[in-house]
């Protein structure tokens, strides 16, 4: 039996790098890369969020209107004065196990916004009216959202061929947020 928790971490850790990399570039001290920054996720979660949730992530994780974060992402970018990125292709993920690799992403993406959060706060504390999409792994209501990721991970038995289709999920999320990063800040 495989820990799809465990195999997914250190499957996906040369992937979850490059992509913090990618991010790290944005200089979240200026307003304008901030901007920049919500533009980059929003390429990337959108089309995402709206594949998951066409195909089936509300039977994965019975809460997860209450863990999308678009519209908290498309209001701070509304906050900013700027306008919704061109809508990409959605991916389609073939099975459910790709739908939770790819929730897998996402869900873990949470952890690091609240540290962004934090940095963006103290560069420009103005910026409060445009952080919900960063602040939302920390509402107190939502912080037990990743341990109970974590749980529906743990819950089932995993065979090889049903962690190779997570992990195919995951890659698909982290190659889209690397993409938008990288198309949003010159190296």
């Amino acid at each position: 039996m495989i820990h799809l928790r465990e195999f997914l971490k250190v499957e996906t850790r040369d992937l979850h790098a490059r992509t913090e990399r990618a991010f790290a570039r944005f200089d979240l001290t200026r307003r304008e890369a901030y901007g920049e920054f919500l533009l980059a996720q929003a390429t990337a979660l959108l089309p995402l969020e709206a594949a998951l949730t066409g195909q089936g992530a509300g039977y994965a994780l019975e809460d997860w209107p209450l863990r999308a974060r678009g519209e908290l992402l498309r209001a701070d970018l509304a906050a900013l004065g700027l306008s919704e990125p061109l809508p990409q292709a959605e991916p389609r993920f073939a099975n459910p196990d790709q739908l939770l690799g790819a929730l897998y992403v996402l869900e873990g993406s949470k952890l690091g916004a609240r540290l962004l959060l934090a940095r963006v706060l103290a560069a420009h504390p103005a910026a409060a009216g445009a952080t919900a999409f960063l602040a939302h792994g920390s509402d107190p209501a939502r912080t037990a959202a990743w341990p109970s990721f974590l749980a529906r991970l743990e819950a089932a038995p995993c065979s090889a061929a049903r962690a190779a289709e997570a992990l195919a999920g995951a890659t698909a999320a982290f190659a889209m947020f690397g993409r938008a990063a990288r198309g949003f800040v010159k190296a």
